[in-house]
């Protein structure tokens, strides 16, 4: 079975509401002056220098959202806090729009500036290994895996995953950390796979999965790739 890679819909409501802010400020001054698009330069005479900065910086924070990248985390901030600084240059002068509407859009992009700020926000825009929808797909997988850390002995545990970038070994007791380098051999479907790999998490029993060691493969043969990405990719399909 195939493991589900899919980017979190929260990336495409992020970027879809970061790029509307692209056309929203034209789009007030619009309906509040009844101009029509093709009065644009009375359009974007009426905007002010921190409008025409929210327009500009909509489109370059809505493409970094949406790839989840980390100079994309620094231009959502980046236009957040230029929104809210518009939004508070509004409040003390009378305009069409009303206070209320104003008062809202700034709660909303301050909220969405104290979400970004989480260490959990943070961290899954900075770190690459996070991002489980831009790794290769997982495949279910059950066959005897050997590992060995340092000079130790080897330690038995079994397969319970496996994608062409790493895989899940299932085996509470080995005694590794993340960022240990250990020698694996994985028997599997009549094929011996002697690698590398380094562990990146060591994950607690879960209802469908349990207790193991998630597991990056950092040096695999030639032909024990290929037979990885033609096994794999015929499973996908």
């Amino acid at each position: 079975m195939t493991g589900v890679a899919c980017k979190p819909v929260w990336v495409t409501l992020l970027a879809t509401a970061l790029l509307f802010n692209t056309v929203a400020m034209p789009l007030q001054i619009m309906v509040i002056y009844g101009h029509t698009l093709a009065e644009w330069p009375a359009i974007w005479a009426k905007l002010t220098d921190c409008n025409r900065a929210v327009m500009l910086l909509s489109p370059l924070a809505a493409l970094g959202a949406f790839l989840v990248c980390r100079w994309g985390w620094w231009a959502v901030l980046a236009l957040l806090t230029t929104a809210l600084v518009n939004n508070t240059l509004l409040l003390p002068f009378p305009t069409a729009v009303p206070r209320s509407a104003v008062l809202l859009s700034g709660a909303l992009v301050l909220g969405t500036g104290v979400w970004l700020l989480r260490p959990t926000a943070v961290r899954l825009f900075w770190e690459r290994r996070l991002q489980w929808w831009k790794t290769p797909p997982r495949h279910a997988a059950d066959a005897p895996v050997e590992v060995v850390h340092g000079t130790g002995a080897p330690r038995q545990g079994r397969l319970v995953n496996i994608s062409r970038s790493g895989a899940f070994v299932a085996n509470e007791d080995l005694g590794l950390a993340a960022g240990d380098l250990v020698s694996l051999t994985i028997r599997l479907e009549r094929r011996v796979i002697r690698c590398l790999g380094t562990v990146v998490r060591r994950a607690a029993a879960r209802t469908a999965q349990p207790a193991g060691y998630g597991l990056q493969f950092q040096a695999v043969a030639v032909g024990d790739r290929m037979w990885l990405h033609t096994r794999l990719g015929r499973r996908s399909g």
